[in-house]
């Protein structure tokens, strides 16, 4: 049957449920607080036989799964015990422990598990409170309850229970525990807190506990389970005898003051006194366990004894501290390092100062905790001048290690004014009494020491109690026979402005509040004893840390470019750090980055770096960038490492650029400044100093050369259009003309542009020489003479047309040649000889065999089928190189190139060819009407050549212009004026008429 006990506490709901889980257990108690709930099972067994000692053992466990989480690591498991799960268990352990009866023997264990966590209450305290239920609704002999609560000070009101963020912000983090009449066990971390505070806390809690302890003495009624009897073990015969035998001794080996002397001279007296009672050797090996019992029990009535005379073990006063030296930079390689001694007990510290990096990961119910100091407190066996082996740290040691952490921990920089991580090694050398409060001390020196930033040092103190009826007797700075004879080790940690660290273990059922307040009182005034004495070593902290301590620079960077410093799988970051020997580690997510070294060097070379990389451009900024890649329109200039920008064609310099990389190639370094940024961060750049003399345009050689060496007609109407097909046409790759070549093979179709530069490289030589010697006499009279007349009448049309004549360039060599010299046409097969074929008729115009029809040269050219050029589309399709112009016709006419003229005669019957040859439409436009002939205009007349009739259609031939039938190829090309083939050389290439 399930029992349940709630209660409100701080406006949450704390529930006890007993007689549902865990029935089998001698005690078990379901503590549940909002949505944290720990089990809690308490059993017993029967004592094991020769055993001295009461064996309790107490474990808890947090189970990741309580917070919906898979444990990490290769197992996926929980594993050994956490730092936590550790100091818990001792928490719940030392009030625990003092309240069963006196020699009971049986083996008790208690074990907790975190079944259900949240993120907003912890279960520590939890775990102690259903330790307590389970023991009381138990059978097992108790002195109980108990009851535990944490209280925390925020805005300076205590909260008990606080939540996670209540803690991270409270300026007390107290646990107490207690009876309903007095506390039996206090931890607390501080600070700098004062006394008084302290003390209201302390009452705060006590007023919690009786409430709880309520809940579970209600818990203990409903489930109504006896106690089982027993019966303390008789006192042992002969203890009076051995008292009277030791009674005059003691007193004589206690007075002596050095722990090792006086522990043999102690040994020395039990052995002489069992000797004194038991002559047989044999029974007296029998009963030296029993004999131990009775002198230990002489020896802890001898020095309760003393001190309640006022006198102590080493001949202190109660409130006396012992000798304390202290000295630093003992060690000569670490970061820092102190020896502290008081009395007998020394403890030798050195810290460590690392990166970030080496902060510890604490993985465990809640989300992942990085610690940035760590103090680990070893205590060798030598230090107490015994023999046993090293298995580790035991609970014992981490939990003496905790306080030393909590104690020093409030008085370190923050992690943005020091960003290292501290780690504080003390190994204790010798012992005799508050060997963590003197490691407390040794570790504050060698912070110190390490040039580590502490606001004031830290001290510490341990005190003790002896409590004789009403009467109490507080003792500062215990020894250990103090300690282990005493009812109390009370250790009090602070600055001389407050308490940074409480602990209070007790062996009696309860300290009364007006106790505690004493023993505050008089543990500061030891405390700012033993900092006065600090202080004369090293009053604060070193200026310059160690000169093996690595340096460090922060940097605030854009966040956005953290993946940018970090690179692919850390690639950038580790190159980073190989070649400047330093440590780039990321802080947090806001952009801060740590650059560690151990030398100045190194540490600004790392900044540098970091900087450049990481560096946002400025409007207005010069800079130094490397050209990263060119474009038709501009330069892409990389001014940050990572981050580059446009330098446009139009802002290379004040006169005309043809092409940008005529200027520039990728790999250069450009003086740049940043124009503008726009709002998705691309960046214009300008020219900061012009590096080289602006370009001019390039020069038309063909300017001066005209059509078949006559003059130019109008060169400064063709540069705008001509100029850039030049350069279009000339800088066509490889690749496309390898294909274009392939298709004009299937098509048997040659490329006119070759042919044309062949003839230009031939000197033209194969034309009728007669003809078209008179021929040019003719025209170039005729055009001379309508030079001026028609600049101002020439329209839209003649624009178009005079590109034509004049994008011709100085002949270069054809891409027919290149394959001469590479041996051939790609294995296309040779034209025969034509000089052995049979002549043919002549022709009009001029005695060329006709070329393939215009259908085989209908191919989309680079760029697009439908691309418009200066010339047209129509015109152009079929050629290729540079300055080709429209040979579909052959040479054209005068009337085909700049239409009509007034009083210019008509040149339909010239030996050119008739006038029907040329009335195509021109320019890219199929239907545009072509110019009108000149035989509309007045006063002309045709001109005759000797021999040959209107169009030379009389001579035998066909009129110009009439197709003829293609030599090789399927289709004439319309208008067809050139034979196709290879010429002879040094022949004229006439055929006879």
């Amino acid at each position: 049957m399930a029992i349940l006990i709630k209660r409100k506490l701080n406006g949450k709901t704390l529930s006890l449920e007993a007689g549902r889980l865990a029935k089998q257990a001698n005690g078990a108690v379901l503590v549940r607080f909002e949505d944290t709930a720990v089990l809690c099972a308490a059993t017993m067994d029967e004592p094991r036989p020769g055993i001295d000692f009461f064996p309790l053992t107490v474990d808890y466990r947090e189970k990741i799964s309580a917070a919906g989480k898979i444990p990490g690591g290769f197992f996926k498991r929980e594993g050994r015990p956490t730092t936590k799960e550790i100091l818990t268990c001792r928490m719940i352990d030392r009030p625990t422990r003092p309240l069963f009866p006196d020699g009971f023997r049986n083996e008790v264990q208690i074990q907790c598990l975190v079944l259900s966590a949240d993120d907003e209450n912890e279960s520590d305290v939890l775990a102690m409170l259903g330790a307590s239920a389970a023991l009381a609704i138990s059978d097992i002999p108790w002195g109980g309850p108990t009851a535990s609560v944490r209280v925390g000070l925020v805005n300076r009101k205590l909260i008990p229970f606080p939540t996670f963020k209540e803690i991270e912000r409270s300026e007390l983090n107290l646990i107490v525990s207690g009876t309903e009449s007095a506390i039996t066990m206090v931890e607390a971390g501080a600070r700098e807190l004062p006394e008084s505070t302290l003390v209201e806390a302390l009452d705060e809690a006590h007023r919690v506990i009786r409430i709880l302890v309520g809940m579970i003495q209600e818990l203990v009624h409903k489930v109504g389970r006896e106690k089982l009897a027993y019966e303390p073990p008789p006192a042992a015969e002969g203890l009076d005898r051995v008292r009277a035998y030791l009674e005059r001794r003691l007193p004589m080996a206690l007075t002596i003051g050095a722990k090792q002397a006086r522990s043999r001279a102690l040994r020395d007296l039990e052995d002489e006194c069992l000797a004194h009672f038991v002559e047989d050797e044999e029974e007296r090996a029998q009963r030296a366990a029993e004999f131990g019992v009775m002198f230990e029990a002489v020896l802890r009535d001898a020095v309760r004894g003393m001190l309640r005379e006022g006198a102590r073990v080493d001949g202190r006063g109660l409130a006396e501290i012992r000798p304390i030296t202290a000295d630093v930079g003992l060690m000569p390689r670490t970061h820092g390092s102190a020896l502290f001694t008081r009395g007998e007990t020394q403890a030798i510290a050195t810290c460590t100062l690392g990166t970030t990096a080496d902060k510890q990961i604490v993985d465990g119910l809640q989300e992942e905790v990085k610690k940035h100091f760590l103090l680990h407190y070893n205590f060798p066996p030598f230090c107490v001048g015994e023999c046993r082996p090293i298995r580790g740290p035991g609970r014992r040691e981490i939990g003496h290690g905790a306080l030393a952490e909590r104690a020093l921990e409030a008085l370190l920089p923050s992690q943005e004014a020091f960003p290292y991580t501290i780690r504080i090694v003390a190994d204790i050398l010798e012992s005799n009494g508050s060997s963590s409060m003197a490691t407390v001390c040794a570790g504050s020196l060698a912070l110190m020491d390490a040039g580590v930033q502490i606001e004031r040092p830290v001290a510490g103190i341990a005190m003790g109690l002896i409590r004789e009826a009403e009467k109490y007797f507080i003792l500062s700075d215990i020894l250990g026979d103090e300690d282990h004879h005493g009812d109390m080790d009370f250790k009090v940690a602070g600055t001389d402005r407050g308490i940074t660290a409480l602990q209070m273990d007790i062996k009696i059922s309860g300290i009364p509040r007006e106790v505690l307040a004493d023993a505050l009182e008089q543990a500061r005034e030891g405390r700012l004893h033993i900092l006065r004495e600090m202080k004369k070593v090293l009053a604060r902290p070193r200026a310059n840390l160690s000169p093996y301590a690595p340096r460090f620079v922060i940097l605030k960077i854009n966040p956005d470019k953290i993946g940018l410093l970090i690179g692919p799988g850390g690639k950038t970051v580790r190159k980073l750090q190989e070649e400047t020997g330093a440590k780039i580690e990321i802080v947090d997510e806001a952009g801060h980055v740590a650059i560690y070294a151990t030398s100045s060097t190194s540490l600004e070379a790392a900044r540098q770096q970091v900087d450049a990389l990481t560096a946002e451009a400025e409007v207005g900024k010069r800079y130094t960038g490397k050209v990263i890649s060119i474009k038709d329109f501009g330069a892409f200039i990389e001014i940050i490492p990572g981050q580059d920008g446009l330098l446009h064609i139009s802002d290379m310099g004040n006169g005309y650029v043809n092409r940008v990389s005529d200027l520039y190639r990728p790999g250069d370094l450009v003086e740049v400044v940043v124009a503008d940024i726009n709002d998705f961060g691309k960046i214009r750049l300008v020219l900061a100093e012009p590096s080289r003399k602006d370009p001019e345009p390039p020069a038309d050689t063909r300017a001066d050369r005209g059509r078949r060496g006559r003059p130019s007609r109008e060169p400064a109407k063709v540069e705008v259009e001509a100029a850039p097909e030049v350069v279009n046409w000339e800088e066509e790759d490889e690749e496309e003309e390898e294909e274009e070549e392939e298709q004009e093979e299937e098509a048997h179709v040659f490329d006119e542009v070759e042919l044309d530069e062949n003839d230009e490289d031939e000197d033209e030589e194969d034309e009728d020489e007669e003809d078209e010697d008179e021929e040019d006499e003719d025209f170039v009279e005729e055009d001379e003479e309508e030079e001026e007349e028609e600049e101002e009448d020439e329209d839209e049309e003649i624009l178009e047309v005079a590109p034509r004549e004049e994008v011709r360039r100085e002949p270069e060599p054809s891409r027919r040649s290149s394959r001469r010299r590479r041996g051939g046409r790609r294995g296309r097969p040779q034209e025969p000889d034509r000089s052995q074929q049979a002549p043919e008729p002549p022709r009009g115009g001029r005695d060329l065999p006709p070329r393939s029809g215009a259908e085989d040269r209908q191919k989309p050219r680079a760029g697009g089928p439908d691309r418009p050029g200066p010339r047209g589309a129509q015109d152009r399709q079929g050629s290729r190189g540079s300055g080709a112009r429209d040979r579909q016709q052959g040479p054209q006419s005068v009337q085909d190139r700049q239409g009509p003229r007034d009083g210019a005669p008509d040149r339909q019957q010239g030996p050119r060819g008739g006038a029907q040859d040329r009335q195509r439409p021109r320019g890219g436009a199929p239907d545009r009407p072509g110019p009108a002939g000149r035989s509309d205009r007045p006063g002309w007349e045709p001109r005759q050549r000797p021999g040959s009739g209107q169009g030379r259609d009389s001579a035998g031939g066909p009129p110009r212009g009439q197709d003829r039938g293609p030599r090789h190829g399927p289709g004439n090309g319309e208008g067809s004026s050139r034979r196709r083939g290879p010429r002879r050389r040094g022949g004229s290439g006439r055929r006879p008429d």
